[in-house]
């Protein structure tokens, strides 16, 4: 059972907020139900199944990584879908439906400034030729991945990539439709635990 409190996230962004339990080495990147800004969404549901999406592509993409040692080293230590059963704020009242609980995977802990990668493509070689590596085994949506020790051919550990661009093709579909086709609601409605892919490895 996965319990984690406001008091231990240690960054947020657009889509998912990322925890870090007392004397744990381990990071759990929980995704947002809806933007935190207090508007209307007219979209809600449409974009709560996205997050769904983009969660499952990371998901795939790490677990996918674990068959290329090499290109594993270059990315956080992955330790799986991380359903979690509530999120508690300072007053220890739940949050949870502020989250999609089952869209939630555990990591190491890398400490220290990530920056973005697409910057520096073509003045950091190694970089470059790290993100063709991702996409030449299958992960191909690295454009938008941010880097620990970027400069460090080494060291350097990537975050923020996918199989492929959900969110892209997401947004393209629900700006043409108006909204998500009957097949992508019907794909990304059932829990992640339950999809064939995060069912698998």
């Amino acid at each position: 059972m996965i319990r984690l409190h406001l008091a231990d996230r240690f960054d947020t962004g657009a889509f998912a907020d990322l925890f870090s339990p007392p004397g744990e080495k381990r990071a759990y990147k929980l995704f947002k139900r809806r933007d935190q800004n207090g508007l209307p969404d007219p979209h809600q549901k449409d974009h709560e199944l996205m997050r769904r999406a983009i969660c499952d592509s990371e998901i795939a993409a790490y677990r996918l990584l674990q068959s290329h040692p090499h290109l594993a080293h270059h990315a956080p230590q992955f330790f799986g879908h991380a359903p979690v059963t509530d999120v508690l704020d300072s007053e220890g009242r739940s949050i949870k439906d502020d989250y999609l609980l089952d869209c939630c995977y555990c990591m190491s802990h890398i400490q220290g400034r990530a920056e973005k990668v697409s910057g520096g493509r073509e003045k950091l070689p190694h970089a470059a030729s790290l993100l063709r590596e991702f996409e030449q085994v299958g992960i191909s949506y690295v454009r938008d991945c941010s880097a620990f020790f970027l400069c460090d051919p080494v060291h350097i550990c990537l975050i923020d990539f996918g199989i492929e661009d959900r969110h892209g093709q997401l947004s393209e579909e629900i700006a043409m439709n108006g909204k998500l086709s009957e097949k992508q609601m019907a794909r990304w409605s059932r829990p992640l635990g339950d999809s064939p892919r995060a069912a698998s490895g």
